[in-house]
């Protein structure tokens, strides 16, 4: 009797259908494409389907490098996933369409583009001598997937108040000159052709072409909308207000979160406007997303569309948001309509770091 063939001999779409049926298995999925060449290879295919329409977005990384959390946006559930052990001699950052930013410790500070499932990696410039990515200082956000050729990235460094943009494949960061002098981890985002950021109390945008190695800048565009006199009054004192960056039905908005310093003060009051570029810019407030989600997060944030069943666990006309502390991380909800918030534990933080990036 002839011995059965082995599981590495099978053809690569044999295997991608094997492996189709454990798509929202992440580890089971990363854990197979270590075993050998040929699944590696059928896994890589699978993911480029995967990776696009899974809009998850980074929530833990495991002290010792080794492993991530991440967080599906549409199903509300926690992904782990274990990768190379290498990276521990790395810095992990933020998703950007499914895929990790690396950054190597030590000079001169390699950078890349990490696929959680397959191990592939982009190379991005290296930071070398133009700024020192140190833990928290490099956030990045993308013009699409980082697997397209066309794929254009922006990154802002907050204690050198750089703003650098580059393509995958470039040998170095082209610096983009700006007058702001407050540069932090910005809500950012690529809207119509265009990256948006925001700097101090003003949305810019990058211009120049960004396809060709020429002098970028940042133009003002518009001052941010003013929220509540009395509750502006109220946060001054004692609060804080985060803004995030979104596109919604190919509107521009921005959406403002009111906090209070005091961690046993749960209230939470939202704000989103929406850019009018007819007659003059101008901000004007959205009282319903409609059929729609958003989901916050720094450097950038999504919307998803929810459908009118509502049969998923993200619901129509809600802001989802993650706040983080040393001890754990909570997710709230916060329904446009009855105008209130709603918290749940996402996870303790014991043995594990959260993100290198915090709400600005």
């Amino acid at each position: 009797m002839a011995p059965a063939p082995a599981w590495s001999d099978l053809h690569i779409e044999l295997l991608t259908l094997v492996f189709e049926k454990f798509e929202d298995d992440f580890e089971y999925l990363s854990s197979c494409a270590s075993v050998c060449v040929s699944w590696r290879a059928a896994i890589r295919k699978l993911s480029l389907r995967l990776l696009p329409k899974l809009p998850f977005q980074l929530l833990l990384i495991k002290d010792n490098g080794s492993g991530v959390s991440l967080i599906d946006i549409q199903n509300l559930k926690t992904r782990e996933i274990r990768i190379n052990p290498t990276l521990q001699r790395r810095w992990i950052r933020s998703c950007s369409h499914g895929w990790l930013l690396t950054i190597g410790r030590a000079w001169p500070h390699e950078i890349n583009f990490l696929n959680p499932i397959t191990g592939v990696r982009i190379r991005l410039p290296p930071a070398g001598n133009q700024f020192n990515p140190s833990e928290g200082g490099l956030t990045v956000v993308t013009s699409g997937n980082p697997s397209d050729s066309n794929c254009m990235v922006l990154g802002a460094h907050s204690w050198s108040q750089e703003l650098v943009f580059c393509k995958p494949g470039d040998r170095t960061w082209t610096r983009i000159n700006h007058s702001s002098s407050k540069v932090f981890l910005l809500p950012a985002m690529f809207y119509k052709g265009e990256f948006y950021i925001r700097y101090n109390y003003f949305i810019g945008r990058i211009r120049g072409d960004l396809n060709n190695s020429g002098t970028l800048f940042m133009e003002e565009l518009i001052r941010m909308p003013h929220f509540s006199p009395v509750e502006g009054l109220l946060l001054h004192k004692s609060g804080y207000t985060c803004s995030y960056l979104v596109e919604l039905m190919d509107d521009l908005l921005i959406v403002l979160k009111h906090g209070y310093f005091n961690p046993q003060d749960k209230r939470r009051r939202f704000e989103v406007y929406r850019l009018k570029w007819e007659g003059g810019k101008e901000w004007v407030p959205v009282k319903s997303l409609g059929n729609n989600g958003i989901y916050l997060d720094c450097p950038s944030s999504i919307s998803v569309s929810v459908g009118r069943d509502n049969s998923r666990e993200c619901r129509a006309n809600c802001i989802y948001f993650v706040e983080r502390s040393c001890q754990c991380i909570n997710r709230g909800v916060y329904d446009m309509e009855m105008q209130i918030t709603q918290w749940s534990s996402v996870r303790k933080v014991t043995g594990l770091a959260a993100s290198s990036y915090k709400d600005n």
